[in-house]
């Protein structure tokens, strides 16, 4: 797709809650491999998701969450301590 998974992130949580936060905000967490796919004989599906946590710090202007189009099943702001 051309872009890197930190860029993926920040488009969906832009695209999925209308959120904006800064590269900084994002923490790569660790990297999921999937089960490999056959589809057909044209294409493999052999596919990784990076997995990230964003933290807003108190200087950021910290947004109500919401899905925008239906695809997130819920959402909420949660603590450090409530992360852990």
């Amino acid at each position: 797709s051309g872009q890197t998974s930190l860029e993926a992130a920040k488009g969906e949580s832009l695209e999925e809650a209308g959120i904006i936060l800064p590269d900084s905000a994002f923490i790569f967490l660790r990297m999921v491999r999937q089960p490999v796919r056959q589809h057909g004989d044209t294409f493999t599906d052999n596919e990784w998701n990076d997995i990230y946590v964003a933290v807003a710090h108190d200087s950021y202007s910290i947004p109500q969450i919401e899905s925008l189009d239906g695809e997130v099943a819920e959402l909420r702001w949660i603590s450090q301590a409530e992360f852990k």
